[in-house]
């Protein structure tokens, strides 16, 4: 996951490499989902050069062994779930474009 506490391995997770990704294909999976949190990797809405590298690095994995990826926002240090709120749409809509 890299979405967790801003970082690779809370949650007691491993940090991502070919061989565990290559292990999920070999597990039959077609498909991966890689939650990832862009908050607490951005200044200013602008994403760190690299966390985006890392990310990639990540998908490359992925694409490697042929699998299908999914990106998900997910958690992405709780600012969204503090702001679901029709006044606060553009705000959000905003920020989520300049990721």
């Amino acid at each position: 996951t890299l979405e967790a506490i801003c970082g690779e391995t809370a949650w007691g997770n491993p940090v991502a490499t070919q061989s565990l990704i290559n292990s999920v294909k070999a597990a039959g999976f077609n498909t991966i989902r890689i939650p990832v949190s862009w908050d607490c990797h951005s200044t200013s809405n602008v994403i760190d050069a690299a966390w985006l590298a890392r990310v990639k690095t990540v998908v490359d994995y992925c694409m490697t062994a042929d699998l299908y990826v999914i990106i998900n926002i997910h958690w992405d240090n709780g600012w969204l779930e503090n702001n679901v709120t029709a006044s606060a749409q553009a705000s959000v809509n905003a920020k989520q474009q300049a990721y």
